[in-house]
This record gives C-alpha cells, sequence and structure tokens, in this order.
C-alpha cells in the first residue's frame, strides 16, 4: 500500500495542491491536496478504484456550480470530468450527453436537430450529472422528466446503468446513492418546430437576466423552495435581501443568491446561510434547506 503522503501510483497526471477556488463558480475553496483531470470513463475507474483501495477521500467536479468547498486543504482527491465527459450527441429523438457537458450545451444541440422539451435546462447552470443527481428544474419542469436512463460507477468501483424509473425522483433529489458519479445520461425529446424551439430558449435566457445576478461570482440559489413557497421571498420578506457578510453577500437581484462579492471565504457564505435560516425560521417558522452542495 502506498502512502497518502506519495503522489498516488497511477497513469494520470495529479496536481498537487491545486486551488478549488480555481474550478469553482463562487471562486472559493481551499487547496485540493490532489487534482486530476479524467477524459473517459477507464481513466475515472483507474482513479476511484485507487481510492477506494487506498481509502482516499475523493470528490467528482463538474463545472463546479452548487457546491462550496471549504476554506480547509481538501485532504483527498478532487477529480474533475474532462474531454469525453463534454460530449453530446443525437441518437434519433435521444440526445447522449457527457455528465460532464453543460446544460446549455445539451439545450443548443437539441435545438439545432429540432428536438423539443430541454429548453428549460438553457435557464440552469452547471453539467449533466448534477443536475441529474439534483433533479434540476424550474417550477414547472424538471430533469427528471426528460431522462431516460444514467450511466454511473459507483462508490464500491462498480459500473451500472440506472433507468428513470429506478431513480426515486422527487424536488431536487434521487434515491442515488451519494458518492455514485454519473457518466453519461440519456434524455428522450420531441420532434418539434426548430424556429419555435429557439424562441423558447430565448424567453428563458431573458427572464434569467431580469431575475438573476448573472455575471457574479455564485453558486445558483442557495436553497431549495419549501412546500408551497419559494426561498428568495422568504428571504427578503425577512429583510435581507443585500445584506452581507465579509465579502458575501445576499443578491438584490434575487435573494436565493449568495455572491462572492469581495474575495469572500467560505466561512462568509456558511455564516450568511445561518443567518438567512434563523431569520427566516424565527419569521416564519419555515426551516430552509440548503440546495448547494457544502463540502468541509
Amino acid at each position: 500500500m502506498s502512502e497518502f503522503g506519495m503522489i498516488p501510483p497511477t497513469s494520470l497526471e495529479l496536481l498537487l495542491n491545486e486551488p478549488i477556488s480555481k474550478h469553482t463558480t463562487f471562486g472559493i475553496g481551499g487547496n485540493a491536496k490532489y487534482f486530476v483531470r479524467v477524459s473517459n470513463t477507464n481513466e475515472l475507474l483507474q482513479i476511484i478504484n485507487f481510492c477506494i483501495k487506498e481509502k482516499i477521500r475523493y470528490f467528482v467536479l463538474g463545472s463546479g456550480s452548487n457546491v462550496l468547498f471549504s476554506d480547509a486543504p481538501f485532504s483527498g482527491i478532487v477529480i474533475k470530468l474532462e474531454c469525453e465527459f463534454n460530449d453530446v450527441f443525437i441518437n434519433g429523438q435521444s440526445v447522449v450527453a457527457g455528465a460532464g457537458a453543460q446544460l446549455s450545451l445539451v439545450v443548443r444541440k437539441a435545438a439545432e436537430n429540432g428536438l423539443a422539451g430541454f429548453e428549460f435546462a438553457s435557464a440552469i447552470p452547471g453539467t449533466v450529472g448534477g443536475a441529474v443527481f439534483g433533479n434540476a428544474g424550474t417550477k414547472d419542469e424538471w430533469i427528471s422528466g426528460v431522462l431516460q436512463n444514467v450511466s454511473a460507477v459507483l462508490k464500491d468501483g462498480s459500473q451500472q446503468t440506472f433507468q428513470r424509473s429506478e431513480m426515486q425522483f422527487a424536488y431536487r433529489t434521487c434515491a442515488i446513492e451519494d458518492g455514485t458519479c454519473f457518466t453519461q445520461a440519456v434524455f428522450g425529446l420531441k420532434t418539434g418546430v426548430k424556429n419555435d424551439i429557439l424562441q423558447k430558449i430565448k424567453d428563458f435566457a431573458l427572464k434569467k437576466s431580469v431575475n438573476q445576478p448573472l455575471g457574479t461570482k455564485n453558486a445558483g440559489s442557495i436553497f431549495k423552495n419549501p412546500a408551497g413557497a419559494f426561498a428568495g421571498r422568504l428571504i427578503e420578506q425577512a429583510g435581507l435581501k443585500g445584506f452581507s457578510v465579509g465579502g458575501a453577500r445576499i443578491s438584490s437581484v434575487h435573494a436565493n443568491f449568495i455572491i462572492n462579492e469581495n474575495n469572500a471565504s467560505a466561512a462568509d457564505i456558511l455564516a450568511l446561510i445561518e443567518i438567512t435560516k434563523d431569520k427566516v425560521f424565527k419569521k416564519f417558522n419555515i426551516k430552509l434547506e440548503t440546495e448547494i452542495k457544502i463540502v468541509e
């Protein structure tokens, strides 16, 4: 068994003490002891099975949205999905997408081929893998509505394909075990009129430009919407719109976004999250749950 103080014996190039902040949309996070880019499933299997054998903690990273890493160093390996994981191709009325592919690319490919049903995802940041795991969507449409199946590497190093019916999707979640890494997803769409599809995408983009703090360092929506309510509205009614801690600020455009405005630390973001939870609970007796993944 190798010592983790040494570079692991893998053919993949590992970067030492790589700043995670360079790879997240928040621009926040300590250094990863090791950081590796994988270009295909075989490389992913190689590094995951190495981590399993050596009992090394790992985290698989897509575009770095919807996640907040601690300011402290990450003592294991951060695995970044690249190359083949970014591929998107059309197979009849299905779109086959790598887990690392940006949702915006999937939307564009579908539209170019006159396939409708994925336009809603144009308003969602992030990659296919994270979106499937969190059943990303709008208030009216979700990934689960168009997903057919997803291929994965399980945390024991084995591979499996899950059909949509097996995944028990619910609001912003599915029943797949944490530690599972999706590698590819297949979406079933329907034939549409290309110009109508493109117009719908433009409509989503316009709405996003008005309602979201574009051009800022953020991780997307911070909290899940409670049943029968909207987290952003509750936060605003609690008087927190624009409230700041350190370099972090609750957006004045949409209160369910926190912005890294001025070299914010993860501690700043976490403090804002706790203040928000506390004030909303005291005012409305509603417990907000975080939507972003917090990696300590």
